[in-house]
């Protein structure tokens, strides 16, 4: 939700719909509901919103939904902007279209314009496989990149010292593999019929959107930030630890970095949504690499990563630290700018 909350006051991004997810950290019951809060919040209802497929590419154990992650870690976020930080429901109707058809349809209508298309992928990547088996051609030539929220690479040394270390970890699983990422873990098939199919992939890593929240961060909120929007803002970075039984030290800003990051790719000059090379125009990222990596699949403790493969993987950009000060001014600073921004315009017109 604090990458949402971003990109909907970043004026240089245009966004033409939210596909949730039902099987990461988005219950079905509340991911949409949510989105169209902080959508009515910033006057962009008229943006579609579409539940996804409520189940993944993937069977992780015996159990119909597997539940994983465990409800009882989602229950905070599904409440948390009815309960702790309270933000007006919305009337506005989700999308009469599954989520993989709303992404179409949006290339569609991207591809009569002559445009391309960008997706922020800060879940498993679920619905963006099934757009893409729906019609690969159509989506493979309109796509742009997909900017991924959480995909950790490792070397094949790593994959057998983990399998060593670890032989019972296997089918059925009850959690998530040991320092692999959720998204992934979610539905790794997904990932790699998405990533096998030749889709751009420009990734994130969760060790790189593993910045911490601490409790004195409203010092990056400036001080000329609307009153509302601030006391929104600070509610929701601080309410987030009690939301989810965690000390605020050990809460992160996970996909709000890479909502951040994306941006600063898209606005650089000379953006090329096909050529993902310049990819490391981002301000806040420290540590870049090229990877040429494949989802491993194998049952067993690595089931989900991607591990280094030079004769099977696909090659990607992949962003792998990021520096935590320039992310918070950029964050705090972008939203307070939007929602000014915002005002203005409705008083001039």
């Amino acid at each position: 939700m604090m990458a949402i909350k971003y990109m909907l006051n970043n004026p240089n991004v245009d966004i033409r719909g939210f596909s949730v997810d039902a099987n990461g950290w988005s219950a079905q019951i509340d991911g949409v509901p949510n989105v169209l809060r902080l959508a009515k919040l910033y006057g962009l209802e008229s943006v579609p919103v579409a539940y996804g497929l409520s189940d993944g590419y993937t069977e992780l154990n015996l159990q119909n939904p597997s539940n994983l992650p465990n409800y009882d870690y989602l229950i905070g976020i599904g409440n948390y902007l009815n309960e702790w930080v309270p933000t007006p429901p919305s009337m506005q109707p989700a999308s009469s279209l599954r989520a993989p058809d709303l992404i179409l349809d949006l290339f569609k209508q991207a591809k009569e314009k002559g445009e391309t298309v960008d997706i922020l992928a800060l879940g498993p990547l679920t619905n963006i496989a099934a757009a893409m088996h729906s019609d690969r051609e159509l989506f493979l030539d309109i796509l742009g990149a997909v900017y991924v929220s959480g995909a950790n690479v490792f070397t094949q040394a790593e994959q057998a010292a983990q399998a060593a270390s670890m032989p019972d970890v296997a089918f059925p699983y009850s959690e998530k593999t040991k320092e692999g990422s959720w998204n992934m873990f979610s539905d790794p098939i997904a990932a790699m019929q998405l990533q096998q199919s030749g889709a751009n992939l420009v990734v994130l890593s969760s060790f790189g959107d593993k910045i911490s929240i601490d409790v004195d961060d409203d010092q990056y909120i400036p001080e000329d930030c609307p009153p509302a929007e601030r006391e929104h803002l600070t509610q929701f970075y601080t309410q987030y630890g009690p939301a989810t039984n965690q000390t605020i030290s050990r809460v992160k800003y996970w996909d709000a970095v890479t909502a951040v990051w994306m941006s600063q790719i898209l606005d650089s000059p000379g953006y090329n949504p096909k050529n993902t090379s310049n990819s490391k125009n981002s301000t806040i990222c420290t540590e870049w690499s090229g990877q040429v990596a494949q989802v491993d699949l194998n049952n067993g403790p690595t089931f989900s990563w991607f591990v280094q493969s030079p004769d099977f993987g696909m090659e990607f950009p992949l962003c792998n630290a990021t520096d935590a000060v320039a992310f918070k001014s950029t964050y705090y600073s972008g939203i307070c700018a939007g929602v000014a921004n915002t005002a203005d315009a409705q008083r001039e017109q």
